[in-house]
C-alpha cells in the first residue's frame, strides 16, 4: 500500500514539474526574448504543413521560431532540407537533441539559435510560422522584402492579414509570394 501511495505521489509529483517547467519555458519566452508562447504542432498539423508545401528534395524549408523542432525533423525526412531558428536558447537545445535523435544533421537538418527578425531568410523556398496575430503584419513585410517570387509561406493558425491565401487545410494557410510585387525606388 505505502508503495502505491508513494508510486502515486511520485506520478503526480512529476506531472507537476513537467506542466509548470512548460509554463516556464513559455514565460522566458515571452518575457526574455520577446517570442510568442510555445505551442507544439500535433501530427495533423504537421501532415498537413507537408501536404501543403509539396516539398521536393530541392526545397529548403525554415521553421521560424522552431520550438522542439519536430516540423523540422518531418520536413527532412520527406528528403528537402530543412532549418529551424530558435530564439529560447532551452527550445534550441531540445530541438538540437531531437535532431541527434533522429539521425538528422547538416546540411538535411539544422537548427539555429537566433532571432529570426535578424535572419536574411532569401535562401529558402518554404518558410513556415506559428507565429501569433500581432507579429504577422510586421512579418507580412519582412517577407515580402526577403523572399523570391514563389516562395511558398505556410502559416498555423494565424493569418497574414493583407495576403490572399490560396490554400488551407485545417488552420494551416498556404500562401505563395506573388512574382511582381511593389518595388521601393533604390535612391
Amino acid at each position: 500500500m505505502n508503495f502505491l501511495l508513494l508510486g502515486l505521489a511520485l506520478f503526480f509529483l512529476i506531472f507537476l514539474v513537467m506542466v509548470f517547467g512548460q509554463i516556464i519555458l513559455s514565460l522566458m519566452t515571452i518575457g526574455f526574448f520577446y517570442g510568442p508562447y510555445y505551442v507544439g504542432s500535433d501530427q495533423i498539423r504537421i501532415k498537413n504543413i507537408l501536404s501543403l508545401a509539396k516539398l521536393t528534395k530541392n526545397d529548403h524549408l525554415i521553421d521560424l521560431g522552431t520550438g522542439d523542432g519536430r516540423i523540422v525533423i518531418a520536413a527532412a525526412q520527406t528528403g528537402a532540407r530543412a532549418t529551424g531558428i530558435e530564439i529560447n536558447p532551452i527550445y534550441y537545445c531540445r530541438a538540437r537533441h531531437a535532431l541527434k535523435k533522429h539521425h538528422l544533421s547538416p546540411p538535411q537538418a539544422q537548427v539555429i539559435w537566433g532571432d529570426f527578425w535578424e535572419k536574411d531568410l532569401s535562401a529558402y523556398s518554404v518558410v513556415v510560422v506559428y507565429g501569433i496575430g500581432y507579429i504577422m503584419s510586421r512579418l507580412a513585410k519582412k517577407l515580402q522584402k526577403e523572399l523570391k517570387p514563389g516562395t511558398k509561406v505556410i502559416s498555423v493558425y494565424f493569418k497574414f492579414p493583407d495576403w490572399q491565401m490560396l490554400k488551407q487545410k485545417g488552420d494551416i494557410r498556404y500562401y505563395q509570394i506573388p512574382d511582381s510585387l511593389p518595388k521601393k525606388p533604390i535612391n
